[in-house]
């Protein structure tokens, strides 16, 4: 899938700051790619809930899941965070990625992902928009699994690579092995020796201790089993991440997250009121500006439910706009909606709580959180080569206008990236009104693979640079309506490369039939509210060397 799909093993879209959560997230980040490695093929039926999502794209699969309902299924946070759920598929069921005649596909309705995920709770549950008729797998209870000693026999299946050779593929058939249970304490030490990574109570830990039997690359969200009393598998993890020393290590065991300790929260998606999005950004904008987005909410009870009011908490920049969930009864499977604005009046990140009482009994109360950041105005006219456009900059360093005779500047300047440390973010921010075209020239002069720029049309990633570039055109075309560009020069936790800087120049946009005004913002840092990705791409970026995760695809892929 496209360099996104990793990034993204990050983000469900919060504010972007360098703590430790987001550092450990980040540093997890690079170390989430995992495959089956000493396995053999599965034979068709034994896992009837086993589940691979498919890219609708591009037909191919990228993480694994488990049903554990009918119309539900387990994932890892970091597979889908990046996802929209109109874009993926889930194949149930099934044995063979080729000929998919014994599996089930279905369509997702909604993804909802945990909402403290970043270095810790890397789970997504995602609701299927037609029950399944296979087998799901029942979930292994706190008890059962506080229960197990060091060293019981595991099973973990999926599609992911199958040796640790750099040119290695993933498998095209589902493949399994037995993998022990590795003592926790020594697996939270060598972790946090090698890797810096935090290994919580909210993970478990297993492979060979001989290196010969692991999950790798393309398992990730993919299940961790194990049998009860009665032998019969139970749901203990879902593959999350690996280490720096590389699938099947010997002293560092794949990492899974421990299902049991999210039964409660569980419950509440899965037979109480959902709220989709879980974490609201509304993202960059220029001060004064007006941006807007969505809540929904779901009855998935069996009975009817009613929504007794919405409350907004927090800056006052943020209002609702129109509710169409107040005192409003839901019967089960329907769903009602908000509408929020931001208008930024002051520079700087602002956050608020939306809050909304039901008479459900497992979520009285269903709460989304709010950011967006407000940017101010500077002067990158002439630097860009247009002076109708209005700039906008704030964050860790903006990106200013630059006259150096060295670089084939057009005019001679343009606009570049600011001048930002390790684990930092500089971002270049605009708003226009389509139909029209763009165009721009840029370059990079970065660490090669590591401190990218790259530029977003809302929330969809358009293209990425690093390394030492040349100068490349860039032309897209925007429909109707009014659209957010963005770019984002992020910086890792290490080193660094070049002049350490991103160059954009020759900003145009031409609209169809008529004269649009231009509104162009810039800055950095923040919350990543419109972008999707952007969250993701800082944790990713600011950590990618220190963890794997266990995504079928790589930054760059």
């Amino acid at each position: 899938m496209k360099f996104i799909k990793i990034l993204f093993l990050m983000i469900a879209l919060f504010t972007i700051s360098i703590n430790q959560a987001a550092a450990d997230y980040g540093k997890r980040k690079g170390l989430i790619n995992h495959r089956i490695i000493g396995g053999k093929p599965a034979q068709a039926d034994t896992f009837p809930w086993m589940t691979a999502l498919i890219n609708k794209t591009d037909n191919e699969q990228f993480c694994g899941g488990s049903l554990i309902a009918e119309r539900w299924m387990l994932t890892a946070a970091h597979c889908v965070e990046s996802e929209s759920a109109g874009d993926i598929q889930a194949y149930i069921g099934g044995t063979s990625l080729t000929d998919r005649s014994n599996g089930e596909v279905h369509d997702i309705s909604y993804i909802h992902i945990h909402s403290e995920y970043g270095g810790d709770h890397d789970i997504a549950l995602l609701q299927l928009a037609t029950p399944s008729s296979k087998r799901p797998i029942n979930t292994a209870s706190i008890q059962f699994d506080d229960g197990l000693a060091d060293g019981t026999n595991l099973l973990v299946t999926g599609w992911g690579l199958t040796t640790k050779d750099e040119d290695a593929t993933g498998s095209l058939k589902l493949l399994q092995a037995d993998v022990p249970l590795r003592n926790h304490g020594q697996c939270i030490t060598n972790y946090l020796s090698t890797d810096e990574i935090t290994i919580t109570d909210n993970m478990v830990c297993a492979g060979s201790t001989d290196g010969t039997r692991d999950s790798c690359n393309g398992d990730s969200g993919g299940p961790l089993m194990v049998r009860d009393s009665d032998n019969n598998l139970r749901l203990l993890g879902i593959v999350s991440f690996g280490s720096s020393q590389g699938c099947a290590s010997a002293t560092h065991p794949g990492v899974y997250t421990r299902v049991s300790r999210y039964q409660a929260w569980l419950d509440g998606k899965m037979n109480g009121i959902t709220v989709s999005p879980s974490r609201l950004e509304l993202g960059f904008t220029g001060m004064g500006l007006e941006t807007t987005k969505t809540v929904t909410l779901v009855n998935n009870s069996r009975t009817s439910e009613v929504i007794q009011s919405t409350v907004i908490t927090g800056d006052a920049e943020f209002t609702i706009v129109t509710d169409d969930c107040q005192q409003k009864v839901l019967e089960p499977s329907e769903k009602c909606s908000i509408d929020m604005r931001f208008v930024g009046m002051t520079e700087g990140s602002k956050e608020a709580t939306l809050s909304f009482s039901t008479t459900n009994a497992i979520t009285p109360t269903v709460t989304v959180q709010i950011s967006a950041d407000s940017l101010p105005a500077v002067d990158l006219g002439m630097a860009l080569d247009n002076n109708e456009l209005t700039w906008f900059s704030g964050g860790d360093s903006p990106w200013r206008e630059d006259s150096s005779d060295s670089h084939g500047y057009i005019n001679g300047t343009a606009a570049i990236s600011g001048a930002i440390l390790d684990n930092q973010i500089s971002v270049l921010h605009s708003q226009v009104t389509g139909p029209g075209t763009l165009s721009f020239r840029w370059r990079s002069s970065t660490e090669s693979s590591a401190d990218p720029i790259v530029f977003y049309i809302d929330d969809r990633l358009i293209a990425v640079i690093d390394g030492e570039t040349d100068w490349t055109d860039i032309s897209e075309s925007i429909p109707e309506g009014a659209h957010n560009l963005t770019w984002l020069y992020v910086r890792d936790q290490s080193n660094g490369g070049g002049a350490d800087a991103g160059y954009l120049d020759q900003f145009r946009f031409s609209t169809v039939g008529n004269n649009n005004t231009l509104q162009t913002y810039s800055g950095g840092g923040g919350a990543a509210g419109n972008y999707l990705l952007l969250p993701l791409m800082v944790m990713f970026f600011t950590g990618s060397r220190r963890v794997f995760s266990k995504c079928k695809k790589q930054p760059g892929s």
